[in-house]
């Protein structure tokens, strides 16, 4: 073997010796603080919440929630809802996540959706300029439904959701489907 070769395999010795304990530092060092995901006027949805409403599916009953998570870089909302009997339609059970996540740039926020419907949904999220409105609306996709989800924040404990349809081709022509109205609960633990 060459001093060249012997100069290389010694190097190589030494990175592979290095590596384990520097990714132990890493594994034990804390993430730098970083400015929040989210703004004060997300907070306000944070906590369980139940409500009831209704719509072209009939009449539900339902308990939510949302979470920060991952060191507020994401807020988690489950959903589920049970939905009534009507007009021929047996009762159901619909349940939901969506996580939000900050978008690419400062105050924007993203979100994805997931139901057991077999729905996979890709929403931007704004906030009015008042604070009491946030809006969810969903990318726009030639031969597909839009989706908008609207929160209206009535109170810290109250808020109105509505969420509306617009059909294939007419992305900004939104119809109502259903809507409800969520109180705030007291934590479960």
């Amino acid at each position: 073997m060459g001093m060249t070769s012997l100069r290389f395999v010694f190097a190589v010795a030494l990175v592979i010796l290095a590596a384990p304990s520097g990714i132990a530092a890493d594994q034990n060092a804390q993430p730098a603080a970083a400015a929040p995901a989210f703004g004060p006027q997300w907070r306000v949805l944070i906590g369980d919440w139940a409500g009831d409403g209704g719509g072209q599916p009939g009449s539900a009953t339902g308990r939510t929630s949302y979470r920060f998570e991952v060191g507020e870089r994401a807020i988690v909302r489950r959903n589920r809802a049970d939905v009534a009997a009507s007009a021929g339609r047996p009762a159901s059970v619909h349940e939901d996540l969506l996580v939000i996540h900050a978008g690419s740039k400062p105050g924007e926020a993203r979100a994805l959706y997931v139901d057991n419907e077999d729905h996979v949904i890709q929403y931007a999220a704004t906030w009015s300029a008042d604070g009491k409105t946030l809006t969810f609306v969903s990318d726009v996709m030639p031969t597909a439904p839009r989706f908008r989800m609207t929160c209206r924040i009535q109170s810290a404990d109250e808020h109105v959701l509505d969420f509306d349809i617009a059909p294939p081709g007419s992305p900004d022509a939104f119809k109502p489907y259903v809507s409800g109205t969520l109180k705030r609960q007291p934590p479960t633990r």
